[in-house]
């Protein structure tokens, strides 16, 4: 510290320190100053409240952490396995199971919003082509006359009816524009015939070359048309008998829809062991 000289009482000269100037100064420019019992122990009490705030900010610290983790955990568990079933309906699943669900709808186009009029991705027709078991006609050639049954089996209980699978999914709702018939058979060339469609498989009532019997039970509609010659068969393209389309649902809880065949007129020769393929050919709907 400055020092200046001057006189005390005695006349005598005494160095004394010079006033500091008012205001903040560095600790090597102030002068210390010796704290109350008082003052000392107010700071002791901030410091033991500061380290008991640090205490539990570090214990809140931590406990926030562990709750973290284990929420991270959780979340790894529900959506970090990836083996668990799509869910697509309001079935009861994990998150990463309806996750997967909307993806594969999504991939499928069948992801829909609301009441089924909005899609979410590429908005794209739905055409069916439903292949039917190919039949095979009896060994004979024996006439049909007009409105016999051409089946596989001339037993009316041993007749197995065309079925199409004509849904993605069970119970959807779907149209049938029209049905193409090929046949190995060059007998039915130029001859008119029908398929009657059934949305359960029908009782059969009349084996091949009877008299054709159609149950009213599930009947959907029917489709006719007229064959046409082929150098190694015959084929035709079939439409409905009434209106521009069929509108169905399939088998309840399934997929498929069944017919039976009708000749319209008679056939003379019909081949032996002729085989038939159906298609139905229409757009798929939703139920």
């Amino acid at each position: 510290m400055t020092q200046i000289p001057v006189l005390n009482a005695n006349g005598e000269i005494v160095n004394v320190e010079l006033p500091l100037a008012p205001g903040r100064a560095a600790a090597a420019a102030s002068r210390p100053v010796a704290l109350s019992n008082e003052d000392a122990a107010l700071i002791d009490g901030l410091e033991t409240l500061i380290a008991s705030s640090n205490t539990k900010l570090d214990t809140l610290h931590t406990d926030l952490a562990t709750t973290l983790v284990g929420l991270l955990d959780g979340l790894e568990g529900i959506l970090g396995t990836t083996s668990g079933a799509a869910v697509t309906t309001d079935a009861n699943g994990t998150v990463q199971q309806y996750l997967r669900g909307l993806v594969k709808q999504w991939i499928a186009g069948t992801l829909v919003v609301g009441p089924g009029t909005s899609l979410i991705g590429k908005v794209k027709t739905k055409f069916i082509e439903a292949v039917a078991a190919t039949m095979t006609r009896p060994n004979d050639t024996s006439a049909y006359a007009a409105n016999d049954a051409i089946a596989n089996s001339t037993t009316a209980g041993s007749v197995t009816p065309f079925s199409f699978s004509m849904s993605d999914v069970n119970d959807d709702l779907f149209t049938i524009e029209r049905l193409r018939l090929i046949t190995s058979d060059t007998g039915v060339a130029g001859k008119a015939l029908r398929m009657w469609l059934f949305r359960a498989s029908p009782t059969v009532g009349a084996g091949d070359n009877a008299a054709f019997t159609a149950p009213r039970a599930t009947f959907i509609g029917s489709l006719s048309g007229t064959m046409r010659t082929f150098s190694d068969g015959s084929g035709g393209i079939f439409v409905p008998d009434e209106g521009s389309r069929i509108i169905t649902l399939p088998t309840s809880g399934a997929k498929t829809v069944f017919g039976l065949l009708q000749t319209l007129e008679a056939i003379a020769s019909p081949l032996a062991q002729s085989t038939w393929i159906a298609t139905l050919e229409g757009f798929q709907g939703a139920a």
